[in-house]
């Protein structure tokens, strides 16, 4: 069964007073039962130190956080160019020493001391260990191991 007006979960208690003959006026009391009552409860300053309590921690916890995100990003940076310039560095040697193994110098070196040749008009000269072996250290004129000077 719905509820109507007569049920008695009504908040307010309706009187209905006769005016006269078929009419009638319906109020209501603005009296509440008194177990009923409630109170808005107030908000204090106490609530309010919370409030901002938390929300001062979630802030601080959120630039603490980024702050030792850049602080380790920094770090990854500076490592990774002390990488690039011992990276440069190499690189700066190797082409130095690609420039030198181009060179005629070096060229000519090879030339004269692993294979033996000798320029149109010079005279090689071969000079050889007691043992029989030929010495190259002296073969360019050079001091080695095994050599007696020049």
């Amino acid at each position: 069964m719905g509820k109507g007006w007569a049920d008695s979960s009504w908040k307010y208690a309706a009187k209905f007073v006769p005016l006269g003959v078929g009419l009638a006026v319906m109020y209501t009391s603005d009296r509440r039962k008194s177990g009923s009552r409630r109170r808005r409860k107030r908000v204090t300053p106490r609530f309010w130190i919370i409030v901002a309590s938390i929300v001062f921690i979630y802030l601080g916890s959120s630039y603490a956080a980024g702050f030792i995100e850049i602080w380790r990003m920094r770090g990854e940076i500076r490592q990774i160019q002390e990488e690039i310039a011992a990276a440069e560095a190499r690189n700066d040697a190797l082409r130095q020493e690609l420039d030198y193994l181009l060179s005629d110098e070096y060229i000519e070196k090879v030339a004269r001391e692993e294979l033996g040749l000798v320029k149109p008009g010079e005279t090689p000269v071969i000079v050889t260990t007691p043992n029989g072996r030929m010495d190259p250290g002296r073969e360019s004129g050079g001091s080695g191991p095994g050599s007696t000077g020049p």
